[in-house]
């Protein structure tokens, strides 16, 4: 009901029309299953419009794949401190990934978000944008205050099936204060 077609699809190494082998049904399968959308993956076979063509139907259950959390803690220099935050690994059945939160101790608040394409231009290449927003108190174990703003690109390649690289390059703006 939530994941577009196009997301399943993707993970099958073969389009309508390539000639028919299972073991890249079975391995389009467990691609399917490792997206962690699913709480079940099932392919079935029926026979085609002729005795050379094979209909293969994907059946999927959903899963939920947004996490709310709230966090609580202490810590000897920051003192009280808490994070809330949403995540969602399908964001509009896209298989986009989406993370914001917002944090805040006794010596300061912050603010991130992220957002990962798994398939940037319909490559098997990732892409991804982290940016976030940081302000630090002057307190009694903070010499200074700093206000740090920031982000940073990722890109993603696979290099084997069990391994993939990544490149960042990112850009900080940081000031202090003095009071």
């Amino acid at each position: 009901d939530k994941t577009r077609d196009a997301v399943i699809r993707r993970e099958l190494d073969f389009g309508e029309g390539d000639p028919f082998n299972r073991s890249m049904v079975s391995r389009g399968k467990s691609n399917i299953e490792k997206l962690g959308f699913f709480k079940t993956v099932s392919i079935d076979f029926a026979q085609g419009s002729a005795p050379d063509k094979v209909i293969i139907s994907v059946s999927v259950e959903e899963q939920s794949t947004g996490d709310y959390g709230l966090t609580a803690g202490y810590d000897s220099s920051s003192g009280l401190l808490g994070e809330v935050s949403v995540t969602e690994r399908n964001f509009l059945g896209k298989g986009q990934y989406v993370r914001v939160a917002v944090g805040a101790s006794e010596s300061g608040q912050s603010f991130d978000f992220s957002f990962t394409e798994p398939r940037f231009m319909g490559l098997r290449v990732s892409s991804g944008i982290d940016v976030y927003h940081r302000i630090t108190n002057e307190t009694d174990s903070n010499t200074y205050g700093t206000t740090a703003t920031g982000g940073q690109l990722r890109f993603g390649v696979p290099i084997t099936s069990d391994l993939n690289g990544s490149v960042f390059v990112g850009i900080e703006q940081k000031s202090i204060q003095d009071e």
